[in-house]
This record gives structure tokens, C-alpha cells and sequence, in this order.
């Protein structure tokens, strides 16, 4: 899982992901997954590796303290 910045502005924030095994279309019961919290404060590349798992959902959260950027995730997964 990979999330790149560009066009950071005095960026402040921080991103993180987090993964639910609800059934259905609609999570509720999302959860972090431990050790994936990374701060953002700049241009950049974050790359997680989460191994093996059985979520049904996954998603990245990202929590702006300030600033303004863009952000692309690209997820690579072998079913």
C-alpha cells in the first residue's frame, strides 16, 4: 500500500490505516492496524507492507492538522 504527496503547502498531518471484516457494503467497525501511523509534513512517498490478512476492508485515513497537499494510494494485492 503505498500513498505518494505532492503539492504539499505548509502540509501538517498524519496518515494511517485501518481495516475492517464486516460483512455487507457498508463498514462500520473499523480498527487501526498497529504500527501504521506516519506523519506527512512534506512531498513524499509512504509505503506500507502489511504481509499477510484476511480484511475484507481497507483504507487509509489521513488527519489534517494543516496546510494543503494531494494525495494518490495505490494498492498492489495478490488474492
Amino acid at each position: 500500500l503505498q500513498a505518494v504527496i505532492t503539492s504539499a503547502s505548509s502540509l501538517n498531518g498524519t496518515l494511517k490505516i485501518q481495516a475492517a471484516i464486516d460483512t455487507g457494503e457498508a463498514p462500520t467497525n473499523w480498527a487501526d492496524i498497529g504500527g501504521t501511523t506516519a506523519a506527512v509534513t512534506a512531498d513524499g512517498t509512504t509505503m506500507w507492507s502489511i504481509g499477510r490478512h484476511h480484511f475484507k476492508w481497507i483504507r487509509i485515513v489521513y488527519t489534517r492538522v494543516g496546510g494543503s497537499g494531494t494525495m494518490t494510494t495505490t494498492l498492489n494485492e495478490n488474492v
